[in-house]
């Protein structure tokens, strides 16, 4: 942001008075007030939008992914364990975030969940269930 100005004037600043990303859009649209000029812009701007936003939940769906990584050691892969071992795909998610919160408060006995548990936050282990409960048996 310039110095000395607060954000609504920096805004006006970028985007409508002599700012760089007006000097730029301009330099490149040289006839601003052509609708079909306007049309491209905007459609390019949400296009742009839409791939950024794309692009954060893609990245959160990894994050899920690589802590429910850890439970691949005993679970399975994608929590399809084998034959002798409790899975996770596909069971129900309030029970399955009731067991892990259980395991974090050593409300429930265990060798090694009580200790894998602590290492996530509430919200952590909630999208850890959610992502067990939508995956396939």
């Amino acid at each position: 942001m310039p110095e000395g100005r607060t954000a609504p004037q920096a805004y006006r600043y970028l985007f409508f008075e002599e700012g760089p990303l007006l000097q730029f859009w301009v330099r490149f649209h040289p006839n601003p007030q052509s609708e079909t000029t306007m049309q491209r812009t905007t459609r390019w701007l949400a296009a742009a939008t839409l791939l950024a936003l794309s692009a954060g939940a893609h990245a959160q769906v990894n994050q899920v992914r690589v802590w429910a990584a850890a439970c691949a050691n005993c679970h399975g892969t994608d929590g399809r364990a084998e034959p002798g071992m409790i899975g996770l795909a596909g069971r129900n998610k309030d029970e399955l975030l009731q067991q892990l919160l259980a395991f974090k408060n050593g409300q429930r006995p265990a060798t090694i969940m009580h200790q894998l548990s602590k290492g996530y936050s509430d919200e952590q282990l909630a999208q850890i269930a959610a992502y067990f409960a939508a995956q396939k048996k």
